[in-house]
């Protein structure tokens, strides 16, 4: 059965289905925090798992640091574009390459090609290379001169300075599924998998602290409803499946979630 990815359940519609699960309906052995916790951590696993959580966000472009932090709850950056106009009229647009071990504050930077030397420093050529590869070098740096490149080191990106004659940047990344502090907002094809999470951890830690083996039986039918390492088979349990589902959307799934995710923003 199809199910719209634009579909999603709240907190409260996920707390009628676990407390009782955990035998905990009155909120006294749990808070609604450590849930609300727990939830947001089903969905930040999920996301770093299956990448369901694309996210676009536009800033003005950092003119004078060329530096900017990475947005709240992003990884996997996977696009740069930067622009003039509105996000809703974008003209003149380029895409922005990545760039490996480039690092600024602004003025000059530092990376492992700046297209100062072609050829190993200490091996000696002929006058003719060296000339050859010298109008090789000039055109290569002015090449340089003229690039839109970026690299990100501990959380920050970095742009170079031809970047900064654009108005505007957009990152394309992947984000967590869920902010710290944010309030969760599930997608209906991932409510088994949340579930399945919440109760399973929440009834180890009751299993830890009852010295009867009270819980033991009742953990064990959500690890295996969850079934997250795959000990009861591959892609059986609902984290699994979750997994799966999300691999097997197609285009306008993807964009529709995209596109409800983006207006939200969790």
């Amino acid at each position: 059965m199809d199910i719209s990815p634009a579909s999603f359940v709240s907190i409260d519609e996920l707390l009628n289905d676990i407390l009782p699960l955990v035998d905990d309906e009155r909120l006294e052995v749990n808070t609604k925090g450590y849930y609300t916790s727990m939830i947001q951590q089903a969905l930040e696993a999920l996301a770093f798992e299956t990448f369901f959580d694309e996210r676009r966000e536009t800033e003005p472009f950092p003119v004078e640091t060329l530096t900017m932090m990475m947005p709240k709850g992003a990884f996997n950056l996977r696009n740069v574009y930067i622009f003039n106009g509105t996000e809703c009229n974008i003209w003149n647009s380029r895409k922005v390459w990545w760039k490996r071990n480039y690092y600024t504050k602004g003025k000059g930077y530092i990376a492992n090609n700046k297209g100062e030397q072609t050829r190993d420093p200490f091996i000696s050529g002929s006058s003719f290379l060296d000339r050859y590869e010298s109008k090789e070098l000039i055109r290569y740096r002015n090449t340089l001169d003229r690039a839109y490149f970026y690299e990100v080191q501990n959380g920050m990106v970095m742009f170079s300075k031809q970047c900064a004659c654009y108005q505007s940047v957009m990152l394309e990344f992947n984000g967590t599924g869920c902010d710290i502090g944010d309030v969760p907002i599930v997608p209906m094809f991932l409510r088994a998998a949340v579930k399945d999470y919440v109760c399973e951890f929440t009834l180890r830690i009751r299993m830890a602290k009852d010295q009867t083996n009270k819980w033991g039986g009742l953990w064990k039918i959500y690890e295996q409803r969850l079934n997250m390492d795959e000990r009861y088979g591959i892609g059986t349990g609902s984290w699994g499946k979750a997994q799966q589902f999300v691999k097997n959307m197609n285009t306008s799934q993807r964009a529709e979630l995209k596109e409800y995710l983006s207006k939200n923003a969790w």
